[in-house]
């Protein structure tokens, strides 16, 4: 029996994105709507002619494919005038029709922006990883095309061209004042047009890199940085995630279901950075959804540690329930020492991966360790053995071990995520194509070992959403300990 449905309630956009491709849900996927496909008739199994206009509007309208059979029941049957057919039928006309900037019958050209302002750790990793994984890319791929031709002579072979390209790389290096970025990228782009920029790091100007690439509808896969934009991340940024936003969000959720009574007193020590203000946002807010309010705040200098006389102060004259530190672990040293009162120190204390990071540095003292609650958004460190395995067997083989780990990770995994996403487009170069391509291939994927688990819907644009509320070990070989992964 037929059913009436509301256009928005069939909308096309509910099986077939933006770029034609086509949603894949409950074991089955839709048919991708790209110009290539649906006009250019198929000669592997399923067999059909190619649509014209003609039989195109037949099967919106009547539901009959181009080989006269019925199209199967899920599929709506659209009621339109003769001028939205003929619109409709024009603008998939259009998807996939042509190559998008960056792209030619050889190479694809690929960005990485480097700004001088950025973490040197990070500037070190993307700029020996991208370069050494373009060059070993290239060299493997001299037979790609010949092995793809092999593949289609089979009668039941995939008839697509696998993206074979080879990958031309440039490195964008921005320098001096964020205000004059967008100038540069676009000075730089006008230049080159890559296809898609690639990692990089632009340290606290993430949102401006965001800006660009969505006024230029340019793929920006994975950058560095723990400050992504997250007031409504456009369509052409993809972030590993919300960064010191998330590890605040966990925190708050921590401290609501470990049922801390919404009275208890809180104290935030941090800097006055963008990136600690941020973080404190984002705490203010969750932590006031739950009717936790009484909170204060204080601002410490960069890299400067409290005194002990510092600590003794604000931990007693505020007789405080709950410390919450954004500081690096070097500055906090003067916590706890063996002439501290214990009786003043909270028993519940925490610290995030963004601001204090635990496992470069020595046990804490033991009046810590059992009230450290430390957010953790990576695969846990185990003993004995390599924390990133997928990552790390790839940097020793290249001789990149001197390189900070987890930055050169994530780098090696957007080169990874690149030509995963390309070798499934189809031969449709279409930038909006190879993102959405790439919701299908890194939802929940065994790609990389940096997170324990990732989640990536239509539109979703953070590869991880949840973190790990760790205690710390005894021993500096197992770090951590009695891990809890919560997801806000």
């Amino acid at each position: 029996m037929d059913v009436s449905l509301p256009g928005k309630a069939a909308a096309c956009s509910n099986c077939h994105r933006r770029s034609g491709i086509g949603i894949s849900e409950g074991g089955s996927r839709s048919r991708n709507l790209t110009a290539p496909v649906l006009f250019a008739a198929t000669d592997k199994p399923p067999l059909r002619p190619a649509y014209d206009d003609a039989t195109l509007a037949r099967a919106i309208i009547a539901g009959v494919a181009a080989d006269g059979h019925p199209l199967d029941v899920a599929m709506p049957r659209y009621e339109l005038d003769a001028d939205d057919t003929a619109a409709l039928v024009a603008y998939l006309h259009s998807l996939g029709a042509s190559a998008a900037p960056g792209v030619s019958n050889t190479d694809l050209h690929i960005a990485t922006v480097i700004a001088d302002n950025a973490p040197q750790e990070e500037r070190a990793a993307v700029h020996a990883v991208m370069q050494r994984y373009v060059e070993i890319k290239n060299a493997g791929s001299r037979r790609e095309v010949e092995r793809a031709a092999a593949a289609d002579r089979h009668y039941y072979g995939r008839s697509r061209q696998r993206a074979h390209r080879n990958w031309t790389l440039h490195e964008w290096l921005l320098k001096g004042p964020e205000s004059t970025w967008l100038k540069q990228l676009n000075a730089l782009n006008a230049g080159s047009k890559p296809f898609a920029i690639v990692s990089g790091t632009a340290g606290s100007g993430l949102q401006l890199l965001q800006q660009f690439c969505e006024n230029n509808e340019i793929p920006c896969v994975l950058p560095l940085g723990n400050m992504p934009p997250t007031d409504g991340p456009g369509f052409y940024s993809l972030y590993f995630s919300s960064g010191v936003e998330l590890e605040a969000a966990v925190t708050a959720r921590h401290i609501a279901t470990s049922m801390l009574a919404t009275n208890s007193r809180i104290l935030v020590v941090g800097d006055k950075t963008v990136t600690g203000q941020a973080a404190l946002d984002t705490l203010q807010s969750q932590l006031a959804a739950r009717d936790y309010k009484n909170i204060r705040t204080v601002a410490v200098r960069p890299n400067k540690p409290l005194t002990k006389r510092k600590w003794h102060s604000l931990l007693k004259a505020g007789n405080i329930d709950v410390l919450i530190s954004w500081i690096p672990v070097s500055m906090m040293s003067n916590l706890v020492t063996e002439q501290s009162d214990p009786s003043i120190v909270p028993d519940r204390i925490y610290t995030t991966q963004s601001f204090s990071d635990w496992s470069a540095n020595a046990v804490p003292h033991k009046l810590l360790r059992s009230r450290i609650h430390h957010i953790y958004p990576y695969s846990l460190p185990q003993a004995g053995l390599t924390q990133f395995p997928r990552e790390d067997i790839w940097l020793k083989l290249q001789g990149l071990t001197k390189l900070d780990s987890v930055a050169a990770a994530k780098v090696l995994f957007a080169c990874r995520a690149l030509g995963m996403g390309l070798a499934d487009i189809q031969s449709n170069f279409s930038r909006e194509y190879f993102l959405e391509a790439l919701e299908h291939a890194l939802d929940d994927t065994q790609l990389t070992s940096l997170f324990p688990r990732t989640t990536l819907g239509p539109d979703q644009r953070f590869l991880s959403n949840g973190a790990y509320v760790v205690q710390l070990s005894d021993t500096p070989e197992n770090v951590f300990t009695d891990a809890l992964w919560i997801q806000p």
